[in-house]
């Protein structure tokens, strides 16, 4: 299994330490069953989640995570692929800040909500 993890901001590490980032992952996918999969989690700005989600899906505001898939876990017979096969799934953004406002709208613990998104995130 293979999570990259990127930071914009070196401040972001803070909240979402690459360890407990790579850790939780690796327990959520282990969990699903997913086998051997890659995929990316960027930490990204306010401002540059909206211009993404602008781009993308033509909606010109900030959200709390982006998720782009690269492949189904269907191969192209529709059968489901063998597991000894890494399967790049693709790539999440999660902006801290919708995350943090989140966590106060909903009363929770930030790290909780970043398990929240961590998971909804490896769902898409």
């Amino acid at each position: 299994m293979g999570i990259q993890i990127r930071y914009n901001d070196d401040s972001y590490k803070k909240i979402a330490p690459a360890s407990f980032v790579r850790s939780y992952l690796k327990a959520v996918c282990n969990e699903l069953d997913l086998g051997n999969v890659s995929f990316s989690v960027s930490f990204v700005s306010s401002a540059e989640i909206q211009q993404i989600n602008k781009e993308y899906r033509n909606i010109d505001s900030p959200t709390d995570i982006l998720s782009f898939a690269i492949n189904d876990m269907e191969g192209e017979d529709g059968f489901i692929l063998p597991k000894a096969k890494t399967l790049n799934i693709g790539d999440m953004l999660i902006c801290q800040e919708e995350m943090k406002n989140n966590a106060q709208s909903f009363n929770v613990p930030e790290e909780e909500e970043l398990r929240r998104l961590l998971i909804h995130g490896v769902l898409h």
